[in-house]
């Protein structure tokens, strides 16, 4: 089935089109991904099926149940979660979930100009984390140079409904859909032990 997913930042400008773009998804029963309380308040003021989506996701089953009390029907789990979290979260969450296993997640988002350019052009923090700045709609949006893979991966004690494969800044969409990780994917925080 089809989802529409609200981005993470609307600006004023944008409410009217998003608006009735939520609208038409109610009227005809597509549910709507919301990535913000505003995307939330769109939706639930239109009558829309919501999922929430990374914009608004959930580290455990209490966030879970907030969400599932304000009408959210699936939840998408926390691309900062660990193993044991993810382990727990679907053992005891009350709603559907969502595992993205494959992404290059926002980094950090900013209205600020970027210099023209720069944009498209790899840098690195003082740790070595290497992003590229791109402009998305009236953001720039810096994303990591190298994705997130948790394709080959089993793990029976993660249940999720949904697995997302986020192709979104991905430079060759169907060569990252097709192919299948290297065994030294990066992880993120899957093998990390966080509190």
């Amino acid at each position: 089935p089809v989802v529409v997913a609200l981005p993470p930042v609307m600006f004023d400008k944008d409410a009217s089109t998003a608006a009735t773009l939520v609208r038409q998804c109610a009227a005809a029963g597509v549910t709507v991904e919301v990535n913000s309380w505003g995307g939330w308040l769109l939706a639930r003021r239109a009558g829309a099926r919501m999922e929430a989506g990374p914009g608004l996701a959930v580290l455990n089953s209490l966030a879970a149940r907030a969400l599932g009390s304000l009408g959210v029907q699936c939840v998408t789990l926390s691309l900062e979660a660990d193993r044991r979290q993810y382990e727990e979260l679907t053992a005891h969450c009350p709603l559907p979930c969502s595992l993205v296993v494959f992404g290059r997640p926002p980094l950090m988002i900013t209205r600020v100009a970027v210099p023209e350019p720069q944009l498209g052009k790899p840098f690195a923090d003082r740790r070595g984390t290497r992003m590229i700045p791109r402009r998305e709609g009236d953001l720039v949006v810096f994303r990591p140079e190298t994705p997130f893979d948790l394709r080959d991966l089993e793990n029976d004690r993660i249940a999720a409904a949904h697995l997302v494969v986020d192709l979104v800044a991905s430079p060759d969409p169907l060569a990252e859909w097709y192919d299948r990780p290297e065994p030294a994917a990066f992880r993120f925080n899957y093998d990390r032990s966080l509190a």
